[in-house]
């Protein structure tokens, strides 16, 4: 159980200084947390953010981002909705900062209740209170990452491929098709089959600032 604080929840304007300094202070906050991304989000079509910070004493203890992405299909809006959390919440290691973070979430379950099908939790750092996610129905899924030890060679990895898969690449080879870093006079272009890609999905995608900012970060 966590102890009772005086704590709001509140929102912050995406210029407030006061959101910099809260995330420089925690080392695995990423860019999904910053006030950039988020207000990218919020400017583009089909996405709804969130930015929820827990406040004692005008000091913010913890902080979480929930973004909803909205479906463009005609069914009723809440059954298609997802509330997206690309980074865990942030909070400070002690008690008021876990007492925060307990009500954010109850904030972030109050959201997904009203607006979305489900919430999920993209964990990028090593979230140590199960104990408490468990308390709010929170199910833990491991990553499905795919670790490649590349030192064993490029025989052994080709080897590994299956012949479906190493057929299409020698037809991709030979139509000229190579794997390399896209440059940022290339972007653009990205953007544009990501729309075509996208369209054909029927999937909503970010406004083009997104990306931008994406490779200032």
């Amino acid at each position: 159980m966590t102890e009772d604080f005086l704590i709001e929840i509140d929102t912050l304007s995406f210029e407030d200084q006061r959101w910099h300094n809260f995330l420089q202070k925690f080392e695995y906050a990423g860019p999904f947390s910053s006030p950039e991304l988020i207000k990218s989000f919020s400017l583009s079509r089909g996405f709804e953010v969130f930015p929820l910070f827990a406040i004692c004493n005008d000091t913010i203890v913890a902080a979480a981002f929930p973004v909803l992405i909205k479906t463009w299909k005609n069914i009723s809006f809440r059954y298609l909705n997802r509330l997206i959390l690309f980074e865990a919440p942030l909070y400070l290691n002690n008690s008021i900062g876990i007492s925060g973070l307990c009500k954010i979430l109850s904030s972030v379950i109050t959201i997904t209740k009203k607006k979305a099908l489900f919430c999920e939790i993209r964990n990028n750092y090593p979230f140590q209170l199960d104990n408490i996610l468990n308390e709010f129905d929170f199910i833990y899924y491991p990553y499905q990452n795919y670790l490649i030890d590349l030192q064993v060679g490029e025989d052994v990895l080709w080897s590994r491929l299956s012949s479906f898969t190493r057929n299409h690449i020698r037809k991709s080879q030979k139509k000229g098709v190579f794997v390399r870093e896209l440059e940022e006079n290339e972007l653009h272009d990205a953007i544009k089959l990501l729309k075509k890609l996208y369209k054909q999905k029927k999937f909503l995608l970010l406004m083009k600032q997104f990306f931008l900012i994406l490779t200032k970060i």
